[in-house]
């Protein structure tokens, strides 16, 4: 092995050596709650028709079908969301003749939440989809870090450009827009083939990862945390050690490190520490933004001994309970 070829090793081992000296191990257990009940359908997305019209690709209509699809996925794999079956919505839409106009006002929301009983609808527009092809080259051999033999390929990308809306089904009134974006690309050589197909399932599937984020940070709020016995500061986070549900008094406090990984801003949040009977004995109230590390903590010292529960609350909906228990 040569001297370039080493350095090289030793470059990737001392940059991984460092990604574990700073990262951050995040708390063990997640919780997610729901701001708004989240019952969801999708709607078909429309297209562009005056940019379909000029668009130089025979035919982009199978688009829509594939975002529709995609973000269908990306929210049944969201806590707390609830995702109408899509086969069921497609015969109702049939039947009520709502499928298909391309329009979804305010009264044709409403209409569509009372028949299904979901209180979120998402649609939207694809504005364009842009297909681009370049030449450039591949290394075909490589020695050490310099390639010393390439060969020609060409680059095709797909680039998807739209808008997402979350309507209200119970009031027709936009809850949430966004201008999403999603692309994908392949680099081939002489014999090799792709097909526009991957390309833009793979550009669907970015543009509903965006509409899940958005939906998800508008209507749901998450959080990392554990209870430990004690913690260390590190760059502005917090590190918990010796996880317990089981504290004695001579261990003075218990700890719980909470990492807030999807609020909104300047979320309230009430830390209510509990007895065996449910009843408060000590409480905290904080306000919080997003990706914010919070400690609480609870004296043991001279808690009676017995049951003892911690819960958290975002914007007065509970997040999480833990139970613990006090030792003499």
């Amino acid at each position: 092995m040569d001297s370039d070829s080493i350095l090289g090793l030793l470059l990737v081992g001392v940059a991984v050596i460092l990604a574990l000296i700073l990262s951050v191990p995040e708390p063990p257990n997640t919780a997610t709650v729901s701001t708004d009940r989240v019952d969801i359908a999708v709607l078909p997305f429309q297209i562009d028709e005056d940019w379909l019209e000029s668009a130089t690709y025979p035919d982009w209509n199978f688009v829509p079908g594939q975002i529709r699809s995609r973000i269908e996925t990306a929210l049944v794999n969201q806590p707390a969301i609830s995702v109408y079956s899509r086969t069921e919505l497609d015969a109702i839409l049939t039947e009520q003749q709502l499928a298909g106009t391309g329009i979804i006002d305010a009264s044709t929301a409403v209409e569509i939440g009372a028949v299904t009983g979901v209180n979120k609808l998402v649609t939207g527009t694809i504005y364009r989809v842009d297909k681009t092809t370049e030449q450039t080259t591949v290394c075909e051999e490589w020695d050490g870090s310099d390639c010393v033999i390439e060969k020609p390929a060409t680059r095709h990308a797909i680039e998807i450009a739209g808008q997402a809306v979350v309507l209200c089904a119970e009031t027709g009134m936009i809850e949430v827009a966004r201008d999403v974006f999603g692309s994908d690309e392949v680099v081939i050589t002489r014999g090799e083939d792709y097909t526009i197909d991957a390309l833009v399932s793979d550009a669907a599937a970015d543009v509903a990862s965006a509409v899940a984020a958005a939906i998800a940070g508008a209507y749901t709020r998450s959080a990392q945390y554990g209870l430990f016995k004690e913690y260390e500061e590190k760059r502005g986070s917090y590190v918990g050690k010796d996880e317990s549900t089981s504290f004695y008094q001579s261990d003075g406090r218990a700890y719980l490190v909470v990492h807030f990984t999807r609020v909104d801003r300047f979320d309230d949040v009430f830390v209510e520490w509990l007895d065996s009977s449910y009843q408060t004995v000590a409480y905290e109230e904080d306000i919080v933004l997003d990706e914010d590390w919070r400690v609480y903590s609870f004296s043991v010292l001279t808690a009676p001994v017995g049951k003892y529960y911690v819960r958290l609350s975002v914007e007065e909906q509970v997040l999480f309970e833990v139970p613990f228990r006090v030792k003499d």
